[in-house]
């Protein structure tokens, strides 16, 4: 018997689909996007955000022993997991820490996705003469910023005056 899991299933009552399939993969002791996909012939959707789970759900767990990631690093891995699936900000089965983030996320403490920051590539390369990879680097580092509340996110121009003094 798995331990969080009640004998009569009710953890399993109300449970999203992505968590459900996740769970279930995992009881099956296999990759719970293979199982989905491969036995199930499930839907792409529901594929990629088990997938997605599968490939993030470590990221947030300490990688050596009293080494733990910061609180840059966890917010960055939820908004990129949200990015590729963002059908997993109600995903049941993500840990506490990720569940944090997503609550700040939810109250628009924090950007959740692409675009929730009024400057777009366009006003990058308009403002700052750049193009290509340099662009997306700044959008990245963009929105690291604004996940650790560095600058007031919500304003076009306050974001673009904090990007000119980076």
């Amino acid at each position: 018997m798995i331990p969080f899991i009640h004998k009569d299933f009710s953890d399993f009552v109300g449970l999203d689909i992505v968590s459900f399939y996740y769970i279930l993969g995992t009881f099956g002791s296999t990759s719970p996007s293979k199982f989905y996909k491969e036995r199930l012939k499930g839907e792409f959707h529901i594929t990629k955000a088990l997938q997605t789970l599968d490939s993030y759900f470590g990221k947030f767990c300490d990688f050596a022993p009293g080494m733990k990631r910061t609180e840059a690093e966890n917010k960055w891995n939820v908004f990129q997991m949200l990015k590729i699936a963002p059908s997993l900000k109600d995903a049941r089965v993500l840990p506490e820490i990720a569940w944090k983030i997503i609550e700040e996320m939810k109250a628009g403490k924090i950007p959740m996705k692409m675009g929730d920051i009024p400057v777009s590539g366009n006003d990058i390369m308009d403002k700052f003469a750049v193009t290509g990879q340099e662009v997306g680097n700044i959008i990245n580092i963009m929105y690291q910023d604004a996940l650790m509340n560095k600058f007031d996110w919500k304003n076009k121009e306050k974001t673009i005056k904090y990007l000119q003094n980076l």
